[in-house]
């Protein structure tokens, strides 16, 4: 009961320059996590400044969509999703999708409906915009995320492997 009070103050609304330093400090959140699990692949720390550029460089182009949750002011949580065309091939139709980039919500903001508000959100954004398909990486390790996922009605379509030597 608790958690749906909670969830129903947060609003979802789309980025604006005032959110991007709480952006870079959600996604290294995340950016950490994955760190943690490949420091071979993953750079961490990264600097503040650098993932600010970037989300402002994202924030402003006509195919990239940030939403975030705001409990009152503060950001606790935010959605990166980028519209991709793909054109008909000689093997693969073509077709509109949605590819969720990033999903953070601050540690202290989990477990109480805000992942499923910004994941609603972007299902609105793919009935704006004519698409049916909305497409997610979730790396193999991280249980909490496929189970969030799945959970929303997420399924495995693909799986990419890797040899190291």
């Amino acid at each position: 009961m608790i958690e749906e009070i909670i969830s129903e103050m947060v609003k979802i609304v789309t980025a604006k320059e005032q959110h991007i330093p709480r952006l870079a400090e959600l996604n290294l959140l995340v950016q950490q996590l994955h760190a943690d699990k490949y420091p071979e692949i993953f750079k961490y720390p990264v600097q503040t400044s650098v993932l600010k550029d970037e989300f402002t460089s994202l924030i402003n182009k006509p195919d990239y969509f940030i939403f975030v949750a705001l409990d009152g002011i503060e950001v606790v949580g935010y959605v990166l999703v980028q519209y991709f065309k793909r054109p008909d091939s000689l093997l693969i139709y073509g077709g509109d999708k949605l590819y969720i980039h990033h999903v953070s919500v601050a540690e202290n903001s989990r477990n109480i409906g805000i992942g499923s508000k910004l994941f609603e959100r972007v299902e609105k954004l793919a009935q704006e915009s004519g698409v049916k398909d909305v497409a997610l990486d979730v790396w193999s390790f991280n249980n909490k995320a496929k189970s969030f996922f799945k959970a929303y009605g997420f399924q495995t379509y693909n799986e990419k492997m890797l040899l190291r030597k």
